[in-house]
């Protein structure tokens, strides 16, 4: 068996045995489910009738199963997803009805009580294994269109596997991960994933862990060791960095992947690891263990950077919100690495996402970016007021009741704004509007004019995108209505009514990216 497993999945993972009341006719019957322990292959789910296993690698998979002495069945299936299926060889007694499809495996084990039953999936590299090619993307964060491009470009390339650096999901729900996983099953090799800090919220962490692999984890495939880390909380833990140096001891050629980038290129140090003496650590380490290169997302664009011999790769454009100028590296994208004896090369390759009308982007002057879906929004506090605007011709529109966020806590998440500040709100066509400090921190006269400032997700208890498409600037003054006038006594110099006489002008319809800006 190869050397130096996967942090856990070379730790045994055990499933202990689960009782489970049946009731028939008034009497219970006790189903009693086999132990599990495997390596190389996260243990997804067990019960009686089959055990489900997601590979984490492409190499061995060693399970047994060990059948207490009242189980009631003469077999079991077992399940392997994720795999190289048409390669895989099994072995192990009792052994049948081996089904392969795509990248999912699947046979039959025969069931003996009170006995432990081995087994070992073996999945022999290709003729060639010192050339090859692998796909790498990052930050989807729930854009399902630029995942499925991705996936169709793969499935025709057909790569040995598929790797995400991170932000599978905007915010880390059961629903979230169950549409990625769902729209990664199109996918006709294997993929593997590491965690980025949006999918880790609201307990993400768990749902990842119980479906789709460990936090960090490693594979071998011939002389080539893949290494997958979790940096989720901005950085590296100590007990990380253990495993880490052990990884890096073989004299395999090392490829690693991680979340967030030690460094940002992009944006200064404002958007990479948290302490840069961790980041120091971090980027000796790579340089010392000879990897050959560094995957990562995080930042939402493109950008290749060597440093002390290491190949840096920032690949953060599966279909989030850019961070970038498109000659800065900010389009939507993915990389192919082709691998050979000769070392590796990076091909990018652009693809074509729309913004969607659910991922707002907020970024502060000093470098601070957040990308926050509705659940993100949903969980902050909550305004509700009533409200309606004047346009160009004095028609009132939009009567309803609003709910959402105020503006200027959504700034506060950034950093906040000075009053020599302003700040900038975009639509999704591009349309925009400026505001000043006092639009969105109102003193007693701006604030009776035109109340909170407000991106509003709810409009008469219906939420976005069945509303209108995407959020929107509300003022809720305490008259219900922010009218053409309101509207001319609270635009500074420069804005608002100075520019177009309209109080729905400063209503922005589907905000995108709401910006503070030095004036």
């Amino acid at each position: 068996m190869k050397a130096k497993r996967l942090w856990l999945s070379s730790v045994v993972v055990i499933i202990a045995a689960t009782l489970l009341a049946l009731h028939f006719t008034g009497n219970a019957q006790i189903a009693v489910f086999p132990d599990v322990e495997a390596e190389g292959a996260l243990v997804v789910s067990v019960d009686e009738a089959e055990v489900e296993l997601r590979a984490l690698g492409l190499d061995i998979i060693d399970l047994s199963l060990d059948f207490p002495p009242d189980f009631g069945h003469d077999q079991i299936l077992v399940t392997v997803t994720n795999i190289l299926a048409e390669d895989a060889v099994v072995l192990g007694e009792g052994i049948g009805s081996i089904q392969r499809d795509g990248t999912c495996l699947s046979f039959t084990v025969s069931a003996v009580p009170d006995c432990l039953c081995s087994i070992t999936i073996d999945v022999p590299p290709k003729d060639n294994p010192d050339d090859f090619r692998f796909i790498v993307m990052g930050d989807s964060q729930g854009i399902t269109e630029g995942l499925e491009e991705i996936i169709g470009d793969a499935n025709s390339l057909r790569p040995l596997f598929v790797a995400h650096c991170g932000d599978l999901v905007p915010s880390g729900t059961e629903e979230q991960y169950e549409t990625f996983i769902e729209t990664m099953d199109g996918l006709d090799v294997p993929f593997f994933t590491v965690l980025g800090n949006h999918d880790i919220k609201n307990n993400g962490e768990e749902t990842y862990t119980s479906s789709l692999a460990p936090p960090y984890y490693s594979f071998t495939y011939g002389d080539f060791r893949f290494i997958f880390l979790d940096s989720s909380e901005l950085g590296i833990d100590e007990e990380q960095y253990s495993w880490l140096e052990g990884e890096l001891q073989g004299d395999e050629r090392e490829f690693v992947f991680l979340h967030v980038p030690p460094f940002d290129p992009v944006t200064g140090e404002k958007h990479s690891f948290s302490s840069p003496e961790d980041a120091n650590r971090f980027m000796q380490l790579m340089s010392d263990g000879g990897v050959e290169a560094v995957f990562c997302g995080h930042i939402h664009v493109f950008n290749e950077t060597v440093i002390d011999g290491v190949t840096y790769v920032i690949t953060g454009g599966a279909g989030a919100p850019l961070y970038a100028p498109e000659d800065e590296g900010g389009f939507h994208h993915y990389v192919v690495v082709h691998v050979s004896e000769s070392g590796c090369e990076i091909e990018v390759v652009p693809i074509e996402v729309q913004p969607s009308p659910l991922q707002l982007v907020v970024k502060g002057k000093t470098g601070g970016i957040l990308t926050l879906g509705l659940d993100d929004l949903a969980n902050m506090d909550t305004v509700e007021g009533d409200g309606k605007f004047q346009n160009f011709y004095g028609n009132w529109k939009q009567q309803g009741v609003y709910q959402g966020v105020l503006i200027s806590d959504l700034v506060a998440l950034v950093g906040g704004m000075g009053e020599g500040d302003e700040l900038v709100i975009v639509g999704m066509d591009g349309y925009q509007e400026r505001y000043s400090y006092s639009n969105v921190y109102p003193d007693g006269g701006w604030y009776e004019r035109e109340g909170d400032m407000v991106l509003a997700y709810s409009f008469d208890g219906e939420l976005v995108p069945g509303w209108g498409g995407g959020y929107r600037v509300a003022f809720l003054p305490l008259d219900g209505g922010y009218s053409n006038d309101d509207c001319a006594a609270t635009s500074a110099e420069g804005q608002g009514w100075n520019l177009y006489e309209s109080a729905g002008a400063r209503w922005v319809r589907n905000v995108v990216l709401i910006e503070v800006v030095s004036h």
